[in-house]
């Protein structure tokens, strides 16, 4: 499979966006055969040269151009979804690539200057929701939350993943996003350094925030999972009721809990509403993978010459 920047650059040469649509249809057709339902795929992210994550996004980026970043990853979509019907993720909303570093490493801040530049970086997440709207396939298209600080867009500088004005009010509200929100790995960056349950109340803010997934590590599961059922059942100690208060900045715990419950409830019916929306024969075949994309393979590889 090729690098983003060589479907990119495929893109710009040729003026069409033949080749993300077939790079879709073999991330779809393959991952369904052995299984998968969702693919982390490629970043909606755009390259800037001048920019602290250039390096990191020379390679990941489709593109420089956000147009042509937006139109690839539509066809990438439209390719998965459209093909076995897998549900389509990309990061890392709402958008990583004028970032002051790697999200994975500390605190990172956004360096947009103007609504201007945030509406470029949005443009690709605007037109992927546009796309699964328009296909009536809104449940197929998942996106990943940033864990970077976007100040023209959240001035209390929390991160994103933990910011309802961003993964609320502008990506369900004003964006009208209807798939799964999953978050990027909480075990890295700015909650690297956090355990047990000033790590847990990071969980919770961020499942606050809107988002419906946690990628956590393994060796969290058990331990968060008991203490988010002790705030979803109301049996949370006083002493830890109010540190999760003042990290979260309610007022109330009877509000928490009643909002927790609401958030938890509202994105286990929207996980059950994408899987019900998967097609049934996302079951592991007995046709090795490539197989079932040798007929779409030869036309990949020749447009990537």
């Amino acid at each position: 499979m090729l690098k983003a920047n060589q479907l990119g650059s495929s893109a710009k040469r040729s003026g069409d966006f033949r080749l993300c649509s077939l790079h879709g249809e073999i991330i779809g057709k393959e991952l369904g055969s052995i299984g998968f339902n969702m693919a982390l795929s490629t970043v909606s992210d755009i390259y800037y040269r001048g920019s602290k994550t250039s390096g990191m996004y020379r390679d990941r980026a489709v593109s420089s151009d956000s147009e042509i970043v937006a139109d690839c990853l539509v066809a990438i979509y439209e390719g998965v979804v459209l093909t076995d019907g897998i549900i389509f993720n990309s990061k890392h909303f709402p958008g990583l690539g004028r970032a002051s570093g790697n999200t994975d490493n500390g605190v990172v801040y956004s360096e947009a200057t103007s609504l201007n530049e945030i509406e470029e970086d949005l443009l690709p997440f605007k037109k992927l929701i546009a796309s699964s709207i328009e296909l009536n396939r809104p449940f197929r298209l998942s996106l990943m939350s940033s864990h970077a600080i976007y100040p023209l867009l959240d001035p209390t500088n929390v991160f994103a993943s933990e910011s309802k004005e961003i993964m609320t009010s502008l990506l369900r509200d004003k964006l009208s996003f209807e798939g799964i929100n999953v978050s990027d790995a909480m075990w890295l960056g700015p909650f690297g350094d956090k355990k047990g349950d000033a790590l847990y109340r990071k969980f919770v803010a961020t499942l606050l925030s809107g988002i419906d997934m946690l990628m956590i590590a393994s060796r969290d599961f058990r331990a968060s999972y008991k203490y988010l059922n002790a705030i979803y059942y109301d049996q949370m100690p006083i002493d830890e009721q109010d540190r999760l208060l003042e990290e979260t900045g309610y007022l109330s715990w009877e509000q928490l809990v009643q909002d927790f419950k609401y958030r938890v409830d509202e994105s286990i019916e929207r996980i059950m509403r994408s899987k019900a929306d998967l097609p049934k024969s996302i079951i592991p075949s007995n046709i090795q993978p490539k197989e079932l994309t040798k007929d779409i393979a030869q036309e990949y590889f020749d447009l990537s010459k």
